[in-house]
């Protein structure tokens, strides 16, 4: 397999709800060299039948199932297995902007940076968006 620029790991634990929505934000992706990392936790819902589902229709998917060990041991487990030049993480009940991933490479390739950190806005279960975003972005542009 030809590694990716981007591994993105999602760690998932009882989040049939909200996983398919994650895994669509992240094939959806504009930026299109990634793989998908998807680390079951122990799940006891149907989350690993969403995750192989999917795994199925989209080879970038890797599944990783394992006996539930928290969130920071899902994640270690996720990068055990990536291959891409970066790592990001996405829980299994948020999602990410159709061009997350290319604007943040983009960021990060242009000025040699070791990280960057994208904004999120939190939303109610509805889907309604709260008025403003967690943090100032003039504060943190470069």
């Amino acid at each position: 397999m030809k590694t990716k620029e981007i591994s993105i790991i999602v760690p998932i634990y009882n989040a049939e709800k909200f996983l398919p929505e994650a895994i669509e934000s992240l094939i959806n992706q504009t930026f299109k060299d990634i793989e998908i990392i998807l680390v079951n936790d122990g799940s006891p819902d149907g989350s690993q039948k969403i995750c192989e589902k999917y795994a199925e229709k989209d080879e970038r998917i890797i599944v990783v199932n394992k006996e539930n060990g928290g969130l920071a041991d899902a994640r270690n487990a996720g990068m055990k297995v990536a291959t891409g030049k970066y790592i990001m993480f996405l829980d299994a009940d948020d999602m990410f902007e159709p061009d997350s991933c290319e604007n943040m490479y983009k960021v990060i390739e242009k000025n040699n940076a070791d990280y960057v950190i994208g904004n999120y806005q939190n939303c109610y279960e509805d889907g309604t968006l709260w008025e403003k975003p967690v943090f100032n972005k003039e504060k943190y542009i470069l």
